[in-house]
Parts: structure tokens; sequence; C-alpha cells
């Protein structure tokens, strides 16, 4: 009954194991495109290896909502005026992008293994 037991639940984590890389491999490879707005920057990640996708990827949060982070992309015109310390970024209508060093409002700590 011991081993019967330790087959099913050895089995019930499989599945679930499985369940969780599949969609999570379906998921974080789509970003979503950045709209007019102000966005808290929570991380900035690691240059695109997609050359036919040359785009910058972002964790950021919403001012709505600073405990919701989204993986977002930005293009290169935008980026290309980024600075390190940048903790806001304000997309205008025109896709000129304005990065400054103040959080309107804070976001809450977020840690990146």
């Amino acid at each position: 009954m011991k081993d019967f037991l330790f087959m099913i639940s050895a089995w019930v984590i499989g599945i679930m194991t499985g369940a969780l890389i599949f969609f999570s491999s379906h998921n974080t490879g789509k970003s979503l495109q950045l709209s007019t707005g102000n966005y808290n920057i929570v991380h900035i990640m690691d240059k695109s290896e997609d050359i036919s996708e040359p785009r910058q990827e972002l964790l950021v949060s919403t001012m709505n909502n600073p405990t919701k982070h989204l993986f977002v992309t930005v293009s290169e015109k935008c980026f290309a005026s980024y600075f390190a310390g940048a903790e806001l970024l304000i997309i205008n209508n025109d896709d000129s992008c304005i990065w400054t060093t103040t959080r309107r409002p804070p976001s809450p700590e977020f840690d990146i293994p």
C-alpha cells in the first residue's frame, strides 16, 4: 500500500511539473507591447536572442496596480534613451520615451533570482 501511494504521488507530481513547464513556456514567449502611459520599471531583462524582433524586454508595473507585474517590450528607439537607474518609463503618443529616476507611486520590492 505504501508503494502504491508513493507511485501515485510521484505520478501526480510528474503531471503537475509537466503542465507547469508546458504552460509557462507558452506564456513567457509572448510579451505585451507597451502603449502610451506611465510604467514603474521593476527589472530590465536580457536582450532578445531573436534577431528578427530586436526589442528590449522589461518587467514593469502599472501606476494603477503597482503589485501586478507585466513582461513587456519597448522599441529599440525607446530603449536607446534608457539610462542606468531609471525607475519610471513614460511613453508618449508619438512613441517617444522618457526615462526618469522617480517612481510614482512607489512599487513594492520584487526580487529577481
